[in-house]
């Protein structure tokens, strides 16, 4: 799901040693460029009854570094 974003980093511990299933945190390499989606779509299939089920999942991101695309500057927004 990450890879929707940008390129996957590191990946948050707990959810290795799965302690926080209902939440997962990775550190994601963007192009500041790119407008970032604010929510994505999941498919899930139903084994019993072999329908597809969609779902919305919103992405929270805790910190975007400003960006100033005139002089490509990151770290900056004027």
């Amino acid at each position: 799901m990450a890879a929707v974003v940008g390129k996957p980093l590191v990946i948050d511990k707990s959810m290795n040693n799965q302690t926080r299933p209902s939440c997962v945190r990775v550190k994601v390499e963007i192009d500041p460029l790119k407008e970032l989606p604010k929510r994505i779509q999941i498919n899930c299939v139903d084994e019993e009854t072999c329908t597809i089920r969609s779902k919305w999942k919103t992405i929270q991101y805790d910190y975007l570094p400003k960006y100033y695309t005139h002089y490509s500057l990151q770290g900056h927004d004027v």
